[in-house]
């Protein structure tokens, strides 16, 4: 049996990580979920995450600003910065994520889903 895909999600809202992780759980993906963003560099340090998606607007720091440092360490991990408000993707491509995504409520699994299909077929 091959190894699940492990996905992160980090947003200081439980509710949009539960929204996220229920979809992806039920495909299989072994999912994580954060709502501290202090934790993410050495959760992904232990775990080695394939995909993670984060929010913008955050506790301090900001979303794009924890992309950043991932990316000096970790160039094989996808990284997806998200937000419900426009005008972020500058500073998250600038920080080095492989993408953005303006999250909504209607449709989020299903986008979601279809963004690390892409993702997927882009790394194999």
């Amino acid at each position: 049996m091959s190894e699940k895909i492990k996905v992160l999600i980090v947003d200081d809202d439980l509710n949009i990580c539960k929204a996220l992780q229920r979809p992806l759980s039920r495909d299989g993906y072994a999912v994580n979920i954060l709502t501290s963003p202090q934790e993410v560099v050495s959760a992904h340090n232990d775990t080695k995450y394939d995909i993670i998606f984060m929010d913008t607007e955050m506790p301090h720091p900001v979303g794009y600003e924890i992309c950043a440092e991932l990316r000096q360490q970790d160039l094989g991990v996808v990284i997806i910065g998200m937000s419900s408000e426009r005008g972020y993707e500058k500073q998250w491509m600038g920080a080095g994520a492989n993408h953005f995504y303006y999250k909504k409520v209607e449709g989020l699994g299903k986008d979601i889903e279809s963004l690390i299909q892409q993702y997927l077929a882009n790394k194999n």
